[in-house]
């Protein structure tokens, strides 16, 4: 749920961020790209990844390391757009190991029930997973229109408090939800390499 949030999220606010705070609105469609680019970076490395270090490491590592970039930019404040798009990219680095492997440690989580139940439950599983997923999407919006409400934000009376609202909650809020998502990963998700490689051995 909070991974599809978050990315639809930054999404929606880098929209507003670049017509009102970069005054860049043509570069919108740069970092959307920049985001995502990683994705095809790591796609080719991600099975020899996983088998040395494992999906929950990785995906928390990643989630940390894009919680660090968010914060930077919270920090730093730049007006510099390739400042900008260096954090974004480094954050959507950090991302994409997560949405490389969701579905695959959705299939994880299957396996680690079967084994503790007796009963294969796919069907169920991958229902609340969907579920999660179109329950973030919904948060996003939600998100979205209640922090531009929030800071005030008015196109037809743009003030330069509402503009570096727009800055901050930019930032803060996938910062915040990465961090979130490194932590349940980390520490309360516990399919970890060494678990896995037991279950999938039984």
């Amino acid at each position: 749920m909070l991974l599809p949030a978050t990315q639809q999220y930054t999404q929606t606010m880098y929209n507003y961020l670049f017509l009102n705070y970069f005054k860049k609105p043509e570069l919108y469609a740069a970092v959307t790209v920049v985001t995502y680019l990683p994705m095809l970076i790591l796609f080719p490395f991600m099975g020899m990844l996983v088998r040395k270090y494992g999906k929950k490491e990785l995906c928390a590592l990643g989630m940390a390391a894009a919680a660090i970039a968010n914060a930077i930019l919270l920090l730093i404040r730049t007006h510099n757009v390739y400042v900008f798009f260096a954090l974004t990219f480094i954050s959507g680095f950090g991302m994409m190991f997560f949405t490389l492997e969701i579905w695959a440690m959705a299939t994880d989580v299957i396996n680690y029930q079967e084994k503790h139940s007796g009963q294969r439950e796919e069907g169920t599983t991958y229902a609340a997973f969907s579920f999660g997923r179109k329950l973030g999407q919904t948060l996003s919006a939600v998100m979205s229109t209640g922090v531009i409400g929030l800071i005030g934000y008015d196109a037809k009376n743009l003030t330069e408090e509402a503009v570096n609202g727009l800055y901050t909650v930019s930032a803060a809020v996938p910062a915040a939800a990465c961090m979130l998502m490194a932590l349940l990963l980390g520490v309360v998700y516990n399919i970890g390499k060494n678990k896995l490689g037991e279950i999938y051995s039984d």
